[in-house]
């Protein structure tokens, strides 16, 4: 089972979600990043994502797999954005089913910690005033 991809097209949680509350309805959690309206005071316009195309999927994929091998009683799926995003465009979603909100809060903890520093995508913003500012691996 797939349970990453990129997308250039708006992530819709509402198509993700039934498929993991069918697989585990006793808890499921969301997480979701979305492009700023501001940045350390600064108006925001948008963000360009990149991503290197099958490695960032590869990637990503084998880290949710080695998480889920030491949860078996979790699910989880995410999609993340690529191209150029909006204000208030959704970035990242993550999705988490399992029998406990404990167990699926300490998975997704550690998924975007290990996601931000081996998965490669790469996000700019771009401020109103036109100037450009691309973030550290730890950004939104």
């Amino acid at each position: 089972m797939k349970h990453f991809a990129l997308s250039d097209q708006p992530i819709d949680p509402d198509v993700m979600r039934p498929g993991l509350r069918a697989a585990y309805p006793a808890a499921y959690l969301e997480f979701q990043a979305l492009v700023p309206a501001e940045w350390q005071a600064r108006a925001v316009a948008g963000m360009d994502v990149e991503a290197v195309p099958g490695l960032s999927e590869r990637e990503a994929e084998a880290l949710i797999e080695e998480i889920l091998a030491r949860r078996p009683e979790i699910e989880m799926a995410g999609v993340h954005r690529v191209g150029s995003l909006a204000v208030g465009d959704c970035v990242a979603w993550i999705g988490l089913a399992g029998v406990r909100f404990e167990i699926l809060q300490a998975a997704l903890d550690e998924l975007i910690a290990l996601f931000r520093e081996r998965v490669p995508i790469w996000k700019r913003l771009v401020f109103q005033d036109g100037e450009q500012m691309w973030l550290e691996r730890g950004g939104p």
